[in-house]
């Protein structure tokens, strides 16, 4: 199990640097205008803003992009590494209930259940006597 824990640290780990750099490239984009990751990038007449940096609009762009490609995949990771420390962590616990089992023959399902009360009687006209359960 700790192996899976380690690598699921490792995978987190990766998330979180990915969402960092996700989020200072949205800081380099807000620092251009506001501008972010639909907004022209030309004016009305079709010539390039002259307000922004469009190199660096556009090569943080492009790496937002690359950037959300990756975090995605990493997401299926840890998805599929969460089935994995689940299904590890049940069948452990099954185990432990079949060893537990098998060392306490006594401990059994129907010694679990044993009664708690008897009933000797039920009254007529009661609920219990009109219950479908009710057997006279």
């Amino acid at each position: 199990m700790a192996a899976t824990t380690e690598h699921m640290n490792q995978l987190i780990k990766k998330k979180d640097e990915i969402e960092a750099q996700i989020k200072e490239l949205n800081g380099v984009l807000d620092s251009q205008q506001g501008v972010g990751m639909k907004e022209a990038l030309v004016d009305t007449e079709g010539y390039p803003r002259a307000d922004i940096d469009i190199y660096s609009v556009r090569h943080a762009r492009h790496q937002i992009i690359c950037l959300q490609n990756d975090h995605k995949d990493v997401m299926k990771e840890i998805e599929e590494e969460l089935y994995r420390i689940h299904e590890k962590a049940r069948l452990n616990k099954e185990q432990a209930m079949e060893t537990s089992s098998s060392s306490e023959p006594g401990n059994t399902f129907q010694e679990r259940l044993s009664p708690f009360a008897v009933v000797d009687r039920v009254e007529e006209g009661s609920p219990a006597s009109q219950s479908v359960y009710f057997f006279r």
